[in-house]
């Protein structure tokens, strides 16, 4: 009578945990090359020899919030709704900073004693200015768009 072998119980279990592995990352993949034209959409970036004076300019978001970038630095906003509080908006001058090539945010505002950084997307011609936060979700951005 034969005698039979049988592969001992761990290398059945390792066995089907790299094929879970392989699965799972195999998906994870395929998810990331399917989604990567939306996760680029959320988060686009500042248009490549942006200036301050390509940015100086009048922009407005769906809700009414207003800002007018001048030339000099200054800003003057109108019913900003910056997600600190809606039920607070911002009106007032204030002043405006765009940051160098690398850096973390693209863009500085201040407003009397708030502070708040912006990211500018579209093109040099048509730039537009938004921020993702708490208060609007993934993928949510709270967008000014030149006016």
């Amino acid at each position: 009578m034969a005698v039979r072998h049988r592969a001992p119980r761990w290398r059945i279990v390792v066995v089907l945990v790299v094929a879970v592995a392989a699965v799972l990352f195999c998906g994870y993949i395929a998810a990331c090359e399917v989604l990567r034209p939306y996760a680029l959409a959320c988060d686009p970036h500042k248009p490549a020899g942006l200036t301050a004076a390509d940015l100086a300019g009048a922009y407005q978001a769906d809700d009414g919030s207003r800002l007018a970038l001048k030339s000099d630095g200054t800003l003057t906003a109108a019913g900003f709704r910056s997600g600190r509080s809606l039920d607070d908006p911002l009106s007032g001058s204030g002043t405006w900073t765009l940051l160098s090539d690398g850096a973390a945010d693209d863009l500085y505002l201040s407003i009397g004693t708030f502070g708040m950084y912006l990211e500018i997307g579209g093109t040099r011609k048509e730039p537009w200015l938004y921020w993702s936060g708490e208060d609007t979700g993934f993928c949510q951005q709270k967008r000014l768009s030149r006016v």
